[in-house]
């Protein structure tokens, strides 16, 4: 983890905020948002190295389980930010530690590549780091979704 928070409060505040039902259109938005940057991910990826199609099937739904619920722990922390849990301060380190298992992921599955001695071209560094930028783009979106959303939470 890049700072001092544990999976273990991480996966507590994710739990907790299960058990509340959420507001109509936000799992749909959560799913697009997760969408885009599972298709980045998958983009990058296969532009290093042509899997076939089973791999390639199986690496999309790892790549789910890793995504779906990194950034449905961002629109989390957006809840606890808005209902003064969390200080505002607090809300960045909590996103990045939100979303390193996917940077995690990432950076993984690009080292194994390299150490089958598939070349990382330049142009493919590049769009990793697009891919990075728009994890984060879409872990703040998450995050002020949540915030905005707060209101609008009801307890299953």
């Amino acid at each position: 983890m890049p700072s001092d928070i544990s999976p273990d409060v991480l996966y507590t505040m994710y739990t907790k905020w299960l058990a509340y039902d959420l507001p109509s259109g936000v799992q749909e938005k959560i799913e697009a948002l997760s969408s885009q940057v599972m298709e980045s991910i998958g983009d990058v990826i296969f532009a290093i190295y042509q899997f076939d199609e089973k791999t390639g099937y199986e690496f999309g739904e790892k790549t789910a389980e890793v995504v779906m619920p990194a950034l449905m722990l961002c629109y989390f922390i957006g809840y606890e930010l808005a209902s003064g849990k969390m200080q505002r301060k607090d809300g960045t380190d909590y996103l990045i530690a939100a979303t390193e298992p996917i940077q995690s992921f990432i950076l993984g599955n690009v080292s194994a590549l390299a150490k089958q001695g598939i070349p990382i071209q330049d142009n493919h560094k590049k769009e990793l780091m697009v891919t990075a930028k728009l994890v984060g783009d879409m872990a703040n979106e998450l995050c002020v979704l949540g915030i905005d959303n707060f209101t609008h939470v009801n307890y299953r």
